[in-house]
């Protein structure tokens, strides 16, 4: 037996169509005018039981124009299960933003994704198959990955510095769902507050904070918070 997903177009792209979608590691910007694109080359990771924020920019939208987006959770090759609309955005030019939950009780594994944008007031479709008159289909690969809590494996060591010159804080990260954000405290009795990002210091939402140009006034206390 054959398995394959169900073909999906737009007859026009000629004012409206798809020209960035973002969601997990997927960042991908396309410029053509094709009905369909075949974007299954790029895999995303998206975190089970998570929710991520997702992105389409429209290039020429209009007011009428709407983001509905299906992943096939089951991997049964169709988006037609309960819970597979992820996402169905509110009329506008865009760009389509907002929030896809990834159910807990999916298994792991890649699987598509569709993302059809449509123009509701011409010769709409808001199903995943067939064709609209105006509007792009673009589909591709999710990656459903178990959110694993973030742990510190490394910890940062302590610095000593001579004014004017530079120093940085390194610690490792294991996790999927780890995110990185430098704070400082001004003595062991007053709270942490985010570092600045400004200068002296850069990297503050990465694993490596640095600091050019080591002086007195600054703080002398850091850590990295993970959530």
């Amino acid at each position: 037996m054959l398995l394959c997903y169900c073909p999906a177009t737009a007859t026009s792209t000629a004012f409206e169509k798809i020209s960035r979608v973002t969601f997990g590691s997927i960042n991908n910007a396309s410029t053509s005018t094709a009905g369909y694109e075949d974007f299954t080359a790029i895999s995303g990771n998206v975190y089970i039981g998570a929710t991520m924020p997702i992105t389409v920019t429209l290039a020429g939208g209009f007011a009428a124009d709407q983001t509905l987006v299906w992943i096939d959770f089951n991997k049964d090759f169709d988006f037609d299960d309960a819970g597979e609309l992820v996402f169905t955005s509110a009329n506008s030019a865009g760009p389509h933003t907002g929030n896809i939950t990834i159910p807990a009780s999916v298994t792991a594994g890649t699987t598509r994704m569709r993302v059809r944008m449509h123009d509701t007031s011409l010769g709409a479709n808001a199903t995943p198959c067939g064709a609209s008159s105006y509007g792009q289909v673009e589909d591709y690969t999710v990656n459903l990955v178990p959110c694993v809590p973030a742990t510190v494996t490394t910890q940062p060591a302590n610095a000593s510095v001579a004014c004017g010159n530079n120093t940085s804080f390194t610690v490792a990260l294991a996790g999927s769902d780890s995110s990185a954000y430098w704070q400082y405290r001004t003595s062991t009795s007053t709270n942490w507050l985010d570092v600045p990002n400004t200068a002296p210091y850069s990297g503050v939402n990465t694993t490596t904070l640095t600091i050019t140009g080591v002086n007195a006034a600054l703080y002398s206390n850091y850590r990295l918070p993970i959530a």
